[in-house]
């Protein structure tokens, strides 16, 4: 981020010098603003809704920074700039100048922030993010002088539950941005399907050749992503690999992986050469022509209107020799190809003719027989003497860039060395390297090219030298970083490329995550997983399945059959309980219930060492604990976790019943159904102290409910049968009572008061009415037995009182006034 605002403020410097007009102060102070845009924008204090420029606009407006404003007055001082020259014109580039402040040190900053700081800085950022990006935000962080609540990713094991850890959530996407990612990967749904089946059927399917040839078919590949694909799978010689072939290995350094990629970037540099031809000649396709023939019209067409004035031509074809005979080199000619300019080798090399030619055969049977060919006997002299003519050329001012780049290759000179040459024409600096390998492949090949010859057939003239080697070129590639590659951020598979030679596949998957590729990522992890490149319970393939899981939309059964391909037992049953939860879809995935308890099979009882009464059982608890208790009970029932359905019922109703939410009818019929189902169960797992808590709060509710209604009589009925009151103020009767309270729920225990509330109610009213009663009737032997029957409802609220002091429960001061009232009423 520092190189960044660094690079921005230095051609601040170099627009502000040329701006004759004094009185534009504020493009001077541009720089300044640019270089303190991180202090000012206090990074991660405010979160915009969307991730797009409109909201950097708002962003910045309340940091205080007005952007249009300041974009407005760089657009007035560039028309009042002085031009000098046509040079000035493309070396500072006005309008890039301006995208590149709007764009970068305005919208990237944005999203670097909204990517670094996550959620304001309070949750750690997704599951297995590569150590780079992590030391990059910590030194962020640290600039800025601010605390951080980052971790590090947690240490891998083989089977660390995903349930028990703190899983941070993935960027925030937009819904549009979503469905894109869910109408991408249907295209990819047959594939995995296909994968899915074949490695249940035990077979070994070709899982990369599967995944590409759907990515083919799609239509639908990010720019360059189809050659990533043929990359990895040449590289690697996946179609020849079983299922977790490279387990606990990594054989991007191996001579015959690099070889192999060489192979590859030369023959897809054959097929670059015939669209190139097709396209300059406006024909159908080429006539099927030998490479050499090949190559030979191709370089005519890079001659097609070029200065070739000092370039060397062979006698044949009146074509320049050293660019031919690098294009041959670069698709992987045979010994034939180069034999055949054999002549022209040896005119045009002068001295070293012999010895240009010699080290030419070397690479190219070094190269077709995978690193064994026949030596040179006197290799370090060889070398040498090119060495010697490659820089008399050089300090003559050869202007053959091709002869100049073959020449540094065959004497083995560092290909990071800067052999400059001073165009005689231009007086411009060029460089053979620059000038030759016009492409990123070109010069991916380059460097391979060199690895591979200093590992076999030159490894004598740099035993100790790192700058032959992969080591080298990864720190390279590392110095460069992805902004070199992919410096607008939409195309990132240039920079993929390079991770796939290195064998730096997480960082790849990762990378695509980052920006925001997330079918990308996951096409990549999966066959990453599945020939053993990624392993462990703590590896990006989780990572990307966890976020397909947890996307909006997405069909459940798709993500079921990649969850399949996890090798992990406890992590496949982890991943198993997230995709029960985020997609509600348990009829599809964990079956239904059928009659007599038993569990009709589903796709989750399909997948080889899943648990399913346990995933269920883990989703039942997911549920529970976000209050979808409705879900749980469902998933415990199909778990046959009786048990655990049945109190979460009964606690549900006894808490809707105290604090008198709506819907608690409902609940209660549900609570009273379950129970009634249990009781034609042949064998339950429910304890007689669940069954024995949940038969008193029915019957507790139904009281309750009665006498909300007003239906009196029926619920005298239930009061005269309930258990756990006492009917009588004797103290055997009272301590009956207590007993029955004994192993009941709390919950349950708890809900005791206002059935108290509610029965003294129910006795109060019939008291009324036999006390009304009682002073109409004038026959004495009927007011004898309405006195005993009001004396014997008195009595029985009195034993309330008695027997909620021997439970020793809490009577809220709400329910005590009104019993209070009641006790005075009856006096």
């Amino acid at each position: 981020m520092d190189e960044k605002f660094k690079r921005l403020y230095q051609q601040s410097q170099l627009l502000s010098s040329h701006i004759s007009d004094n009185d534009v102060d504020p493009i001077h102070r541009t720089a300044t603003l640019i270089q303190s845009l991180a202090q000012n924008s206090k990074f991660g204090e405010k979160t915009p809704e969307t991730n797009t420029l409109d909201s950097a606009h708002s962003f910045w407006m309340d940091k205080g920074v007005d952007t249009t404003k300041l974009k407005k007055t760089l657009e007035e001082g560039k028309s009042k700039l002085v031009i000098s020259n046509a040079n000035t014109v493309s070396e500072y580039d006005v309008e890039g100048h301006i995208r590149q402040y709007h764009d970068l040190a305005v919208a990237q900053t944005l999203e670097a922030s909204q990517r670094l700081f996550d959620d304001q800085c309070t949750q750690r950022i997704w599951k297995m993010m590569n150590s780079e990006f992590m030391a990059a935000k910590e030194a962020i962080l640290e600039s800025e002088g601010k605390q951080t609540v980052l971790h590090a990713p947690m240490p891998s094991s083989n089977n660390l539950p995903l349930s028990t850890k703190e899983l941070a959530p993935p960027p925030v996407l937009s819904s549009a941005k979503q469905q894109d990612d869910i109408s991408r990967l249907v295209l990819f749904e047959s594939a995995i399907k296909d994968i899915f089946v074949q490695i249940r059927e035990k077979r070994s399917p070709a899982v990369a050749s599967i995944l590409y040839n759907a990515l083919v078919n799609s239509k639908q590949d990010i720019a360059g992503e189809v050659f990533c694909w043929k990359l990895l799978q040449s590289e690697l010689s996946l179609d020849k690999k079983s299922l977790n072939a490279f387990a606990g290995s990594n054989p991007a350094s191996e001579p015959t992986t690099l070889f192999n990629t060489v192979h590859f970037l030369g023959t897809e540099y054959q097929d670059y050469m015939r669209r190139c031809i097709v396209r300059a000649r406006s024909i159908q396709h080429l006539p099927a022509d030998s490479l050499s023939a090949v190559v030979a019209e191709y370089v005519r067409v890079l001659c097609d209107g070029a200065d070739t004035a000092g370039m060397e031509l062979d006698a044949e074809a009146n074509l320049p020799l050293w660019m031919t005979l690098y294009c041959l080199l670069r698709c992987g000619c045979d010994r034939d190809a180069i034999l055949a300019y054999r002549d022209d080798i040896l005119r045009h090399g002068g001295s070293v003719g012999p010895d240009v030619l010699r080290i030419l055969l070397l690479f190219v049977d070094t190269l077709h027989r995978r690193g064994t060919a026949e030596p040179v006997a006197d290799l370090v002299a060889v070398t040498s003497r090119i060495r010697g003519v490659f820089h008399r050329l050089t300090g003559a001012g050869c202007t053959d860039m091709y002869k100049l780049f073959l020449f540094s290759l065959l004497c083995n000179e560092t290909p990071y060395a800067v052999n400059n040459v001073i165009d005689p024409k231009s007086g411009e600096i060029c460089i053979p390297q620059q000038e030759v390998l016009r492409t990123l492949q070109d010069w991916l090949w380059h460097k391979l090219f060199v690895v591979c010859l200093n590992q076999t057939c030159l490894a004598r003239l740099s035993e100790a030298d790192s700058e032959f080697s992969l080591t080298r070129l990864a720190q390279c590639i590392k110095e460069c970083g992805p902004n070199h590659f992919d410096p607008r951020g939409t195309t990132p598979f240039s920079y993929i490329q390079t991770l796939l030679v290195l064998g730096e596949w997480s960082a790849s998957v990762c990378y695509l995550l980052e920006r925001g590729e997330a079918v990308a990522a996951l096409l990549l992890a999966t066959a990453f997983y599945a020939y053993g490149l990624l392993g462990g319970a703590d590896n990006v393939f989780v990572t990307c399945l966890l976020r397909l899981i947890r996307t909006a939309g997405m069909k459940p059964v798709v993500a079921g059959e990649l969850v399949g391909l996890v090798r992990e037992t406890g992590v496949k049953n982890d991943l198993c309980v997230e995709l029960l939860v985020q997609s509600y879809a348990v009829k599809e995935l964990a079956g239904v219930l059928l009659p007599a308890g038993h569990r009709a099979k589903a796709f989750l009882d399909e997948l080889e060492g899943v648990n399913v009464e346990e995933v269920l059982k883990n989703a039942a608890v997911r549920f529970n604990n976000a209050n979808e208790w409705q879900r749980s009970v469902d998933l415990f029932t199909l778990s046959k976790n009786y048990n655990h359905a049945m109190l979460i019922l009964v606690h549900h109703l006894s808490s809707a019943y105290l604090v008198h939410a709506p819907g608690r009818e409902a609940i209660a019929q549900r609570t009273e159904d379950y129970f009634q189902f249990l009781n034609t169960l042949d064998e339950t797992d429910v304890t007689p102290a669940t069954l024995n808590s949940a038969m008193l709060l029915i019957q507790m509710v139904h009281i309750i409910y009665q006498v909300d209604l007003g239906q009196m009589d029926a619920a005298l009925t239930e009061i005269e049968a309930i258990s756990v009151l006492p009917h009588s103020k004797s103290s055997v009767e009272i301590q009956r009572a207590c007993r029955q309270c004994e192993g009941v729920e709390a919950s349950v225990v708890d809900l005791i008061p206002e059935l108290i509330l509610k029965t003294c109610t129910c006795l109060m009213f019939f008291f009324n009415q036999l006390k009304s009663q009682f002073y109409i009737t004038m026959d004495e032997q009927e007011k004898s037995g309405i006195m005993q029957q009001m004396n014997h409802y008195r009595d029985t609220i009195e034993s309330y009182e008695l027997f909620v002091g021997s439970l020793n429960i809490h009577i809220p001061p709400m329910i005590n006034d009104q019993l209070s009232q009641i006790v005075l009423n009856l006096a």
